[in-house]
């Protein structure tokens, strides 16, 4: 489930950078012409599709672990009680996630009532980043809490950040 959900992930990401490169330039392009058509709508979608991709991308760093880590507190820690600050910030990291997922459905559900000016589409649409970006963290962050990763040099063993 793992790598599907993580396959999946950076598909999304591709598609979405793929729409925003699209929308952007068209909207540039309709702005360019004589008739001075422009697509309103666009800029609507553009930043729905901004929301996705940042919310997405933030669910990448937590399964490729590439968030900061301030490996610094974690050398102050003998040896014996070095998991402790990779359990703090797995426990933060996990809070996070898990008040998006809690927070994040309502937030999706209030959005199908509203609908926007410009499209007419439900908000859910964007909405939604929150709640599944939430719901890929907390896989992610289970997935590498029980599969550490291999040392890459100083600090903290059990992650590639350092």
């Amino acid at each position: 489930m793992y790598a599907a959900t993580l396959s999946l992930l950076k598909w999304l990401l591709v598609i979405v950078l793929g729409l925003l490169v699209i929308l952007i330039s068209a909207q540039i392009i309709f702005r360019q012409l004589p008739v001075g058509a422009s697509l309103g709508w666009t800029e609507e979608a553009s930043r729905g599709l901004f929301v996705w991709m940042v919310m997405l991308g933030a669910a990448l760093g937590v399964a490729e672990r590439s968030h900061f880590a301030i490996q610094a507190i974690a050398k102050l820690f003998p040896e014996k009680l070095a998991f402790i600050p990779r359990v703090i910030r797995f426990g933060c990291m996990g809070a996070v996630a898990l008040i998006f997922v809690i927070k994040g459905w309502p937030f999706l559900v209030k959005g199908l009532a509203r609908v926007s000016l410009v499209t007419g589409l439900p908000l859910t649409w964007t909405f939604a980043a929150i709640f599944v970006s939430g719901l890929m963290m907390c896989i992610f962050l289970v997935h590498n809490l029980f599969h550490p990763a291999p040392d890459t040099s100083a600090g903290d063993p059990t992650d590639k950040v350092s």
